[in-house]
């Protein structure tokens, strides 16, 4: 099934690259689905086939270029959006000098796949800064995302379901694996669920109907596979649009999430619904709780000493602090700070399970690979995305989605979303969520 799979995905990217030769202005839909519909995949415990993607994609778009069929144009660009674009090649430009690093002090030639990652990062943004592949924005683009996130959602949970009744296995069991781990599998709910919010208040009924379907893929996703952050991302998202949807959609909404949590739970009656719901609803509160207070308890306690190991981890040295070990070193540099905070906070059975090479969340990975220097590059580029999005004229999502760009920022600390290019394509100039705000040339910061 596995070996299948794999030959269907290949071919995909093949047929891909065909059509974006072919018609080369499928160019940016072809990536943007190909970007939201590969986030969780896996194959053999790696996540590499939005690269593969993005990389056939890129691929026809080049022989389209060499062919003839498109040709490059300058693209009239304000002042913020030209200091976005040098931002962000700064940003590529370190991460690729991190990927060397990284490859140099591990001696380890197969983290030259980071370079590559990078150089095709650079690459897109690149060709975004162009006019040569026209660039779908507003409703068609929120049409393309929620579409795509919806068949991705859809996919996801069929998968999960047959595993269990066709292989007896776990929904859990093939994360990682065959599938990324659900709070790296529902990223794309960032832009996903605010496309979806966009489309339902669309005038068209039809894109109002493929919206509130992408929106109860996503809840039911969630809870099939607890995810708590995806859930409390869609919960902020809707009260962020409360105003703009009304008191109407809300309530359908409430409606469908508690029919939601009766179907996956198994809840044959309305007082154990009534308990289940609260249950649900007592466990997002506590995660938010968790957040803001988190205490030395064994729940999240994971997430709160890895951020703690990577201060302790870069503080010794104000050069390490600037620009860290270099990427995808972090595994390797971290596991005593964590064995010792373990320990120190009555911990023993899980310093004892500390490896040589520790996976951690995205904040952690990134300050003690790239320092505050990466930390900066990166919060400078979202910095100016956000400000795209703030002043498109006649944008009055502009709220919902500066909120995306957050709660992307705040999936870091976790799960690593680093190693996936869609988290890169959010923020980039004339980005995703640029795009979904409106023709970024229409914006009244082009001074």
């Amino acid at each position: 099934m596995l070996l299948s799979l794999a030959t269907i995905y290949f071919a995909a990217g093949i047929l891909l690259a065909a059509a974006v030769i072919v018609r080369p202005k499928l160019f940016w839909p072809v990536l943007v689905a190909a970007s939201v519909f590969s986030a969780g995949l896996m194959a053999a415990g790696y996540t590499f086939f939005d690269e593969y993607f993005i990389g056939c994609a890129l691929a026809g778009g080049i022989f389209a270029l060499f062919l003839g069929r498109v040709k490059f144009y300058e693209r009239k660009k304000g002042i913020a959006e030209s200091l976005h674009g040098v931002a962000f090649a700064l940003l590529v430009s370190y991460m690729v000098f991190e990927s060397l690093r990284g490859m140099a002090v591990m001696a380890s030639p197969e983290k030259a796949r980071w370079i590559v990652f990078f150089l095709m990062l650079g690459l897109v943004g690149f060709i975004a800064s162009k006019k040569n592949f026209p660039m779908p924005s507003g409703r068609r683009l929120a049409l393309l995302v929620s579409g795509s996130f919806a068949a991705y959602l859809f996919y996801y949970i069929v998968y999960g379901f047959l595993t269990e009744k066709l292989r007896g296995l776990s929904r859990y069991a093939i994360q990682p694996g065959e599938w990324s781990t659900t709070a790296y599998a529902l990223f794309p709910a960032v832009i996903g669920v605010p496309a979806a919010i966009i489309l339902m208040m669309d005038k068209s009924r039809s894109y109002r109907v493929i919206g509130g379907l992408t929106l109860g893929l996503a809840v039911l996703a969630s809870l099939y596979y607890s995810a708590r952050i995806a859930l409390l991302a869609i919960v902020a998202f809707v009260l962020t649009s409360v105003f703009h949807l009304g008191l109407k959609r809300i309530a359908v909404f409430a409606v469908f999430s508690v029919l939601m949590i009766g179907l996956v739970y198994g809840v044959e009656n309305r007082g154990e619904l009534a308990r289940i719901s609260g249950a649900v609803a007592k466990s997002l509160y506590g995660a938010v709780q968790n957040i803001r207070f988190w205490e030395n308890s064994p729940k999240d306690i994971d997430r709160r000493v890895h951020l703690e190991s990577s201060f302790m981890a870069v503080g010794g040295n104000w050069q390490v602090a600037l620009f860290g070990y270099g990427y995808r070193v972090h595994g390797n540099v971290i596991g005593p700070y964590l064995r010792r905070l373990y320990e120190e906070k009555g911990f023993p059975e899980l310093a004892a399970g500390v490896g040589a090479n520790e996976s951690t969340e995205g904040f952690t990975a990134l300050l003690v690979d790239t320092g505050y220097v990466g930390i900066f590059l990166l919060l400078l580029n979202f910095s100016f995305a956000a400000l795209a999005v703030m002043f498109v004229n006649g944008n009055k999502n502009r709220f919902l989605l500066v909120s995306g760009l957050a709660i992307a920022i705040l999936w870091l600390p976790v799960i690593n979303m680093l190693d996936a290019m869609f988290f890169y394509l959010l923020a980039m100039p004339n980005g995703l969520m640029a795009r979904l705000a409106g023709d970024s040339q229409e914006s009244n910061i082009n001074a």
